[in-house]
């Protein structure tokens, strides 16, 4: 055996595939909840930033030079003078004497004239309808409502007031449009609350109910001066918004770095998870690290075969380099040892086997004595520790086996062995790794 072996660690880093991949089975759940974060925040950035362009849309909407809140709502009035029609139908449909020719061209014309009226009627209703609210009386009870309310007094220029007929029907709109959102749905709600009272004690409305409540929308004026309705829809086509949330939507550049960085962060932690791992996986690490001569290997499920054909081995090359005493030992407690040394002291015939503790004293002595007259001396000690008894059964050898076992020693435990065994003048033979 070569007396100069090279037992400094190399300078580069090296990882085997075997650690990586052990220490991925290990820690794979660590990539999986970082990636899972990172889809998280991918879909929260993705409503963020939907939310972020909707507001912008709405800003841009309220900043407007033409743009203005417009506040809607839709009531029932019936009107007395409704009655008058309905005689004048029960006169046409009364009329017995006439030809069914002349009874026809009546009825036609009585319906004409209905339809006429109660247009008529409809249109009279809402034009004195506006003329309620533009008065004192209506405009005095908003004013003092919005006072209560601490918002500014009301302005007939500001605050703009119309009505419609809703598709000439006997339902009206009360219009609101202005500048504040707040402003014009209360201004909209108190001025119908106070129409529909007016109406019956002023213009004798029959009937009058509130159908709908103060809708928000935006619009825009017009060069003619009429108003426009400004929808959702047509606003984010303009601005280039979707008008929901998709999958995708998901798969933006953005998001799919953010789910990568996610992943790689967690193949990241793991792959500092193997630089941290200084465990032993398999024979080439050790090579690589420690440069100790290999002498064989054994498992938990080796038979007696291998422990034959192993301790065969070790006591041919004793043989060939004139080895009398040879210490086994590890620096941690190894399963195998036992059996190990039991089968090389049974395949020797003038071989004995000495099993000592290192915490013990006349440790050389027992060597010494126990040894005497046989050609191969084999020394078991359980664990190496730095102590005075321990120099002195390297130093009662000629050479030092380490037993090391995979995934349970590693490679600082090691060398720091390695470099006691030479700082107490010992040399080390070899290594038997137990996978």
């Amino acid at each position: 055996m070569n007396e100069n072996q090279n037992y400094e660690q190399p300078e580069e880093i090296i990882i085997s595939f075997q650690k990586i991949w052990d220490n991925f089975k290990k820690y794979w759940w660590i990539c999986v909840i970082t990636t899972v974060l990172a889809i998280v925040v991918a879909i929260g950035l993705m409503i963020k930033d939907y939310n972020a362009v909707q507001r912008l849309s709405e800003i841009s909407l309220m900043k407007g030079k033409d743009k203005f809140y417009q506040a809607t709502t839709m009531v029932y009035m019936k009107p007395q003078v409704e009655e008058i029609s309905e005689s004048i139908k029960e006169t046409a449909d009364n009329i017995q004497d006439l030809e069914k020719s002349y009874v026809a061209s009546v009825n036609e014309y009585v319906k004409t004239y209905i339809e006429q009226w109660n247009w008529n009627v409809n249109n009279q209703l809402m034009y004195d309808s506006m003329a309620l609210l533009s008065s004192n009386k209506v405009q005095s009870q908003i004013n003092d409502a919005l006072e209560k309310n601490n918002m500014d007094p009301y302005d007939k220029v500001l605050d703009e007031v119309s009505m419609e007929i809703a598709n000439g029907s006997r339902y009206y709109k009360v219009i609101v449009r202005g500048e504040d959102a707040k402003r014009v749905k209360f201004i909209a709600n108190t001025a119908t609350d106070i129409l529909l009272k007016e109406a019956q004690e002023i213009m004798g409305v029959s009937d009058s109910k509130l159908i709908d409540e103060a809708a928000i929308s935006l619009c825009q004026k017009q060069e003619d001066g009429s108003y426009k309705l400004i929808t959702k829809q047509s606003e984010k086509k303009n601005k280039g918004v979707s008008e929901k949330l998709s999958l995708g939507m998901f798969f933006s550049v953005n998001n799919i770095l953010v789910v990568l960085v996610g992943a790689f962060f967690g193949l990241g932690v793991i792959f500092i998870f193997v630089l941290m791992d200084k465990k032993v996986r398999n024979r080439n690490e050790v090579n690589m690290y420690l440069h100790i001569p290999y002498l064989g290997e054994v498992s938990k499920k080796s038979g007696d075969a291998q422990y034959a054909v192993l301790t065969t081995t070790f006591l041919k090359k004793c043989e060939q380099e004139g080895i009398k005493k040879v210490l086994f030992t590890t620096p941690k407690e190894c399963s195998i040892q036992e059996k190990l040394v039991d089968a090389l002291g049974k395949e020797g015939e003038n071989t004995t086997v000495i099993k000592i503790d290192m915490n013990t004293s006349r440790v050389e002595e027992k060597i010494r004595i126990e040894s005497t007259g046989k050609e191969l001396t084999i020394v078991s000690a359980r664990q190496l520790l730095e102590s005075s008894n321990t120099i002195k059964a390297v130093s009662s050898v000629d050479g030092v086996v380490l037993l090391i076992t995979a995934n349970g020693d590693n490679i600082p435990e090691l060398e720091e062995t390695i470099n006691y065994i030479k700082t107490v003048g010992g040399k080390v033979l070899g290594y038997v790794l137990y996978k």
